[in-house]
């Protein structure tokens, strides 16, 4: 992982968005480390976004003084130390309020609080009757502290876009930060960007202009001569159409590089060689004929455009990839702006 890149692509983000940048790093900064990630991005980042509280600790210890926002519903048994740390919580009803209120009265602090409305996403988030009700109540809760309001996006710009806006805009008071614009607004739409952007995937290089920051290599651990007919694999569903070369790669699904695969390629020796056969739970199948592979060498499972080619030929989308990446897989962190190594 490209640290230094991270820190570009927020910058980049950051200046044409011309606002505050709410960086989402969650679900482990979608496979790239939370660790890492937030503490490169401590000098650029102007909050953090998290989906669960132990998330949100990470975070605060990674890169102290950031602020973080769980954008997840939070178990009470983790409110109060979450309150002592200064994280921002997501509040979607009355009865969050109240159990908030409560909890942060005990300890004698102030809960902090974004508002998420639900406009439309039919996820998370107060509906646009339920969050009038809360604003109107908070004088009556002097142990919580609304900073924020928000809501999030279910398309990428288009009609249902513009009256998710809509809706968000007349309820979101002026005096809160506001904030919906993801990964896709915050680039291509200036109009929602508002006080600040929440981009996730972005953050990670995928978006016009911006670099992907992870790349994936494995080895090859063994190659075999194949003869016209033969198969390879579970099911056989590869048959050689000639005498051909066929690599055996040490990267399965149990790695986390997609089983469901047809119409891939990895890089071997400057070459895109395609996958062939199924791929098994500790090893890949490519073909490597004319190049003289040889146990050792070096395949690029993510080239220079990330996932984006991989996630086509998988028919899936490139955070499901990213995020699929197992613990047994070892990551090393490189930082080329100062040539830390984490």
């Amino acid at each position: 992982m490209d640290l230094a890149c991270i820190r570009t692509n927020v910058r980049e983000i950051k200046r044409r968005a011309g606002t505050s940048v709410c960086c989402v790093i969650k679900a482990d900064a979608y496979g790239h480390g939370l660790g890492p990630v937030a503490a490169v991005l401590s000098g650029d980042a102007d909050m953090f976004a998290v989906a669960r509280a132990e998330e949100a600790f990470a975070a605060s210890r990674a890169a102290p003084g950031v602020k973080v926002l769980v954008l997840g519903v939070v178990e009470a048994a983790y409110a109060g130390d979450l309150i002592d740390t200064g994280v921002y919580f997501t509040v979607s009803s009355m009865d969050e309020l109240k159990l908030l209120d409560g909890i942060a009265r005990k300890r004698r602090k102030s809960a902090l609080v974004h508002v998420k409305v639900d406009t439309g996403m039919r996820r998370l988030g107060a509906p646009p009757a339920e969050a009038a009700r809360i604003f109107g109540a908070l004088a009556g809760f002097a142990s919580v502290r609304v900073e924020g309001v928000y809501t999030h996006f279910a398309d990428e710009g288009g009609d249902f876009s513009r009256e998710q806006f809509r809706i968000f805009s007349e309820i979101a008071p002026q005096n809160c930060v506001r904030h919906c614009a993801n990964s896709y607004h915050a680039l291509n739409c200036p109009e929602y960007r508002l006080d600040m952007v929440r981009p996730g995937i972005a953050l990670y290089g995928y978006g016009a202009g911006l670099k992907p920051a992870v790349s994936w290599t494995a080895e090859i651990i063994q190659v075999n001569a194949v003869e016209a007919g033969e198969t390879v694999g579970y099911g056989r569903r590869y048959a050689a159409p000639a005498p051909r070369e066929i690599a055996v790669v040490n990267a399965g699904y149990g790695d986390g590089f997609p089983r469901l695969i047809n119409t891939g390629t990895v890089r071997v020796r400057g070459r895109d060689c395609p996958i062939v056969g199924s791929v098994c739970m500790d090893m890949l199948f490519t073909d490597v004929t004319g190049l003289g592979a040889k146990p050792g060498d070096k395949v690029i499972l993510y080239g220079p455009d990330g996932v984006i080619a991989l996630a086509a030929a998988a028919n899936t989308i490139p955070y499901v990839l990213l995020c699929a990446v197992t613990p047994r897989v070892k990551r090393h962190w490189i930082d080329t702006d100062d040539k830390l190594r984490y």
